[in-house]
């Protein structure tokens, strides 16, 4: 079997715990030793508590113009744009998995855009809607009528889950549901 490097985005609504399992991620025992890097995202929107450890930086709309052509990917979601640099990807190391949340619609291009030795997973995340809305709440977003429409209609989730490889609850512990995903990717 050829080696390959892990690639691992999270994707799923705002709230559901992205941030959370990415936390639990960094200090994961990996097989193989493999530490976890996390690839810069760059995003216009404002970040919440703690984001910044998790290599996400805001920037205004004029700088995020000048740095597209330096991404891999972009987005735009409400008006809000995301980038993932492609500098991270131009050096691959076989010592790491790479982990980062994304929107799904970014994530499936990416997906798409990288080829061996990278080997690219979308896990999205679920939770019951009573679960994201108490998250939400408790951190405080401000998230518009059209979001929690078009969140509670499963707008970021793709038709027939096409090119998801895994769909995980976040109703479990989450060091569990890193030790679920390891065992998904490794076994």
């Amino acid at each position: 079997m050829e080696a390959c490097i892990p690639v691992i985005f999270i994707t799923g609504p705002s709230g559901v715990g992205k941030s959370t399992l990415l936390r639990q991620a960094i200090n994961f025992n990996w097989p193989s030793q493999l530490k976890v890097l996390i690839p810069k995202k760059y995003t216009t929107r404002d970040l919440r508590e703690g984001e910044q450890d998790f290599e996400l930086e805001k920037i205004n709309a004029d700088k995020f113009r000048d740095l597209k052509q330096s991404f891999l990917v972009h987005y735009e979601s409400y008006g809000k744009f995301y980038g993932l640099e492609a500098e991270t990807f131009a050096k691959p190391d076989f010592s790491k998995i790479y982990i980062q949340a994304l929107p799904t619609g970014m994530a499936l291009e990416a997906k798409k855009k990288l080829a061996a030795p990278w080997k690219v997973y979308i896990c999205r995340l679920e939770a019951k809607p009573e679960e994201i809305r108490r998250r939400l709440i408790e951190r405080g977003d401000e998230i518009t009528l059209r979001q929690m429409v078009d969140r509670a209609k499963g707008a970021s989730k793709p038709k027939n889950g096409e090119g998801i490889d895994f769909i995980l609850s976040t109703s479990i512990d989450p060091k569990e549901l890193v030790a679920v995903l390891k065992d998904r990717i490794f076994s």
